[in-house]
């Protein structure tokens, strides 16, 4: 994959800012656009996968996206209002209109929004799970499973504690987001539950260039990130 992204770097830096303010700590917005559109290269995403980008925010990385997947290949959902917004407006601004992307607001992981045989062949969900709370992470997978399409591959991050009792929440984030951390072999028995196995690829950390960490790399606490795929069991 071939990324667009030079004429998304004209936005000026106080717009960038109050858009980066919605999705997260300051000056990353580009950074964090160009790792996860790297990942998701090196992953194997292709122009012609059907891709759902769970959390999408203001499109970070979902403008590029949308400038270089097919036409109606990009989904993007995002439960926030002022997110939701920001995206609209930038796919107006950059006349993207013509990719025919759908942009939606949901509370439910595009349940309501979206009709039920609507599958996707790659779902993407960067830095998304590890701010849910357990009803939310529970209802997230149950999405998943619904959404992924038979061959379909999902690719999201995890916070890992393996001698943790289950599933735990410190933290806040906005107010609203937690912060939490399982056993992998609570989020793989979720995946199973929903029809999926799990596959963890990596260590994870954002705050690097290419996003992995090797495993023996030392680590401040017992929580580790990683980043894992999700497919279809038949």
């Amino acid at each position: 994959m071939v990324w667009d992204t030079v004429r998304f770097d004209s936005l000026p830096p106080d717009r960038m800012a109050a858009l980066e303010a919605l999705v997260g700590p300051p000056d990353g917005w580009t950074a964090r656009r160009d790792l996860q559109l790297r990942l998701l290269a090196e992953l194997g995403l292709r122009s012609d996968h059907s891709f759902l980008d769970l959390g999408c925010g203001p499109l970070r990385a979902g403008l590029p996206l949308i400038a270089t997947l097919a036409p109606g290949q990009y989904t993007g959902i995002d439960v926030d209002a002022d997110c939701i917004a920001g995206a609209r407006a930038l796919v107006s601004e950059f006349n993207l209109e013509n990719r025919t992307p759908r942009i939606v607001q949901s509370a439910t992981f595009g349940a309501d929004e979206i009709p039920d045989e609507v599958r996707f062949d790659r779902i993407w969900a960067f830095q998304v799970f590890i701010h849910l709370t357990e009803p939310l992470v529970k209802a997230g997978f149950a999405a998943l499973g619904k959404r992924l399409a038979d061959q379909g591959e999902a690719w999201i991050t995890l916070r890992i504690q393996d001698d943790a009792p289950g599933f735990e929440v410190t933290g806040a984030w906005r107010d609203v987001y937690a912060i939490n951390h399982a056993p992998l072999s609570y989020f793989a028995g979720l995946a199973a539950d929903n029809g999926l196995s799990l596959t963890r690829l990596g260590r994870f950390d954002g705050r690097t260039k290419t996003g992995w960490l090797a495993d023996d790399a030392p680590q401040a606490g017992p929580v580790t990130q990683v980043m894992v795929a999700l497919r279809r069991t038949f």
